[in-house]
């Protein structure tokens, strides 16, 4: 039996952030395209060109007519080129569904003389007759814009896309092609509902890794204009189809306060500079203030897989450069630098001090100091995994509050950020971040999802945002691929949270982890609407909680998670709360509230 009891009533011992429910969106490929309408991957064509085929990545030509054109593209791009009769492109594995219009539209021009294209979606069966196809004469030798429909009969996630020159002659060069429903926006609606639909309050852009190689300006201006290119941190492409733009728009629609991470490994100070204008005068062209925005300088560029690995002397000099000309342009920012504690060993030299260098040497340039958690060692039993959840937080936790002393040693005002974290147990890196590398979101990822909001609320005084890692496509609560929309039960961990931040926490006695050897845990939060209290229960065992006199009367909410190793179920259901007693089944989070 656990027993709760307010330690000191209903007075709050510190503020716990609304940021605390943040979200990080990384703009590798994959993540793009589950933003996006389109069905296709890579529809710029960014190479390198494969020897095999005479196409950029993900697309499959005929060798003998097929070339990658560099600097032929609108933008000094990539353009595909398709020469003579037989001379075709195409992409496997499209998802088609019966009875919906689709619309193909391409950039193209030609050299000599008019072309013909056929544009057909087909089964990946030889001989079968294609599903739809049409004709398209593309008679212009400078870039024009084509549109095809079709009307899809059947259901297929498998189809192939090809496009088909059917000229002796006839020499066609491609800038882009897209696959859409017809008459959808350039963003899918799915995804952006979906973003929405748990409230993040913060969302990181263009994300970790990826931002030491991100360009904000290919991400502006006209879609069809922007450049797509080589990436060399994850070794595929970089989209800008959903860019600073769209990004800003997004935060603007949802209430999000934008949080971006400033490329200080291939970009420079003015560079920085303007993304911190480009921000500001987004806003002010609308007529509005320009609100609270988080810039972070970086992101893991203590690490050796970082592009800009450096040491911590280095990312002093590095913030004395980029922070005064953004925070120049935007004043209401918020400025994160990067709190790990040492620069990782590289080759044959040691590791070296960092995040002492920071607070001792730059304090005056940050508002904030993040670090990222990533937990989760691989455990053979269904019990030892909940536990080893359980173990992580603790470790987190422990780690955060060195971070804390660190900063109380000092007498400074500095905030920390968790601005990437999560349960990594199965995905690869490299190898899978293109294949979607995928958490199967079972109960340990939840509860460790539950435990980690609760955990960071405790240490409030000081954790002011953290970021899940991540929103969309890979390690992720939602999954959005070529129009195949999937929701994780995470998704529901962070709306039944969502209600109680901001709040004053409220502390406990009986409070886990202490209670039932670490394996259940609470949280209570006070709000403008009344008091929350949440309870954890990370076992696989049913426990009985007893509750403060002030919940007697209240409602009570679960969400309960079953115990398969290779799924989950995640079962909200309302439970009244009477006699001041809850029982929790195995692996759940139970949520009650009472008004002011």
């Amino acid at each position: 039996m656990i027993s709760l009891k307010l330690k000191n009533g209903l007075n709050g011992s510190h503020p716990v952030s609304k940021y605390l429910m943040g979200q990080n969106l990384e703009m590798y490929a994959a993540v793009v395209k589950g933003l996006l309408s389109d069905r296709l991957m890579n529809p710029k064509f960014a190479g390198p060109e494969n020897p095999k085929y005479g196409t950029a990545d993900e697309w499959i030509g005929n060798p003998y007519h097929c070339r990658l054109i560099p600097g032929m593209g609108m933008s000094s791009g990539n353009a595909q080129f398709i020469q003579r009769t037989g001379g075709a492109i195409g992409q496997c594995d499209v998802k088609i569904y019966a009875g919906e219009k689709l619309e193909v539209e391409l950039w193209a021009k030609v050299r000599h003389s008019p072309a013909t294209l056929e544009a057909a979606i087909k089964a990946p069966i030889t001989r079968r007759p294609a599903y739809a196809a049409a004709k398209i004469v593309i008679d212009a030798a400078y870039w024009k814009k084509y549109v095809i429909h079709f009307d899809i009969p059947v259901t297929d996630a498998n189809a192939d896309f090809r496009l088909t020159l059917l000229d002796d002659d006839g020499e066609v060069f491609i800038d882009q092609v897209y696959l859409r429903p017809a008459g959808q926006p350039h963003l899918d609606p799915k995804a952006i509902e979906a973003v929405k639909s748990i409230s993040p309050t913060a969302m990181r852009f263009p994300g970790g890794c990826l931002s030491t190689v991100y360009h904000w300006e290919n991400g502006v201006g006209p879609v069809h204009l922007r450049p797509d290119h080589y990436d060399p941190q994850f070794f595929t492409y970089i989209s800008y189809d959903f860019g600073i733009t769209e990004y800003l728009e997004l935060c603007r629609a949802a209430e999000i306060t934008p949080h971006l991470t400033v490329n200080i490994g291939s970009g420079t100070p003015g560079e920085a500079a303007g993304l911190a204008r480009y921000c500001r005068r987004f806003y002010e062209n609308k007529g509005l203030t320009p609100p609270r925005i988080f810039l972070q300088m970086g992101n893991e560029q203590f690490a050796a897989h970082e592009t800009s690995h450096m040491t911590g002397e280095m990312y002093v000099a590095a913030l004395r450069a980029f922070v005064p000309p953004v925070k120049a342009e935007y004043p209401n920012s918020t400025i994160i630098g990067i709190g790990y504690p040492y620069s990782g060993a590289y080759g044959a030299r040691a590791e070296t001090p960092w995040r002492e260098l920071v607070l001792d040497q730059a304090a005056d340039l940050v508002d904030m100091v993040s670090n990222h958690y990533y937990k989760g060692q691989w455990k053979e039993t269904f019990a030892d995994q909940l536990q080893n959840a359980v173990e992580s937080i603790q470790k987190i936790k422990a780690d955060l509050l060195k971070m804390i002393a660190d900063i109380k040693a000092r007498n400074l005002k500095t905030k920390i950020g968790v601005t990437e974290w999560n349960f990594w147990l199965y995905a690869s890196n490299y190898w899978t971040f293109e294949k979607r590398c995928c958490e199967p979101m079972d109960p340990h990822h939840c509860l460790f999802v539950a435990g980690m909001l609760q955990m960071m609320a405790e240490l409030g005084e000081y954790v002011e945002l953290s970021n899940y890692y991540q929103l969309l496509n890979g390690l992720s609560i939602f999954t959005n691929f070529a129009g195949a929309y999937h929701e994780s039960p995470m998704a529901a961990i962070f709306r039944f949270y969502r209600p109680a931040f901001p709040g004053e926490y409220v502390p406990l006695a009986g409070n886990a982890p202490e209670a039932a050897d670490g394996r259940a845990d609470a949280l209570c939060l006070k709000t403008a609407d009344g008091v929350y209290l949440f309870i954890v229960n990370h076992s696989l065992a049913e426990s009985a909680v007893t509750l403060p006199d002030i919940f007697a009367q209240g409602e009570g909410e679960l969400l309960v998670f079953d115990g398969r190793e290779n799924g989950v179920e995640c079962v909200p259901r309302k439970e009244q709360v009477s006699g001041n007693k809850i029982i929790l089944p195995p692996m759940s989070v139970c949520r009650c509230f009472c008004e002011s």
